[in-house]
This record gives structure tokens, sequence and C-alpha cells, in this order.
């Protein structure tokens, strides 16, 4: 599915709820996002994908930080490096807690430093 998503042109919604993906799973989405190891110097692949579901896979704390490190790249307001058109993520009953919440604003935060 990583490769897929990487080559994406037309796909504007996946629904994968409920596939157990965990983890893992959600590390090769990271690469279809990506096309690169999240930890590697990502740059977001797929511009077309605008809805994502993911809710009930089990991804936990650490799923949900790879899928948004892979959604947000780098620094999010340059606006030389482009951001997935993502608008709609479902991380529903994926037990993320506040550690993963936390972990997902703080990418989601400027860094005023």
């Amino acid at each position: 599915l990583g490769w897929v998503l990487r080559d994406n042109k037309s796909l504007k919604r996946l629904d994968l709820s409920g596939n157990a993906l965990g983890c893992d799973g959600c590390q090769e989405l990271a690469r279809g996002f990506t096309g690169a190891s999240i930890e590697d110097e990502v740059h977001i692949c797929n511009l077309a994908l605008t809805s994502l579901n993911l809710s009930c896979n089990g991804l936990g704390a650490d799923g949900a930080w790879i899928l948004a490190k892979a959604l947000l790249p780098g620094d999010l307001y340059d606006k030389d490096k482009p951001v997935t058109p993502l608008v709609d993520l479902d991380l529903s009953d994926n037990s993320i807690g506040i550690v993963g919440l936390n972990e997902i604003a703080e990418l989601l935060t400027p860094n005023n430093a």
C-alpha cells in the first residue's frame, strides 16, 4: 500500500478503518506519503489524498506521531516545502492518549524559540 500511496495522483479518499495496522502499518503508510523512512529527510510525495480514515487500527501514541510527522514534514510554515492537501484525518479509537495528542500538537505548533 505504501508504494501505491507514494505514486498516487488521483485517489482523494482512503478508508482503512478497522484494519489493525498498528505502529508497523503506520510506518508503511508514512513511507507511502513521503517515499522515505520517517527517520530520513521527508518530502511529501502524495499530493492528492484529502481524506484519510485510520480509526480503530491500534496505532497508539507512536503510530500517531509517525503519521503526523509524515504528513507535516520539516517546518510547517516553510512555503517551499509541499504539504499534504489532507483536510480530514480520523484517528479515533486508536489509544493515542494524552502523550500522543501532545506529540501531534507539538508538530502543529510553530517553533517561536
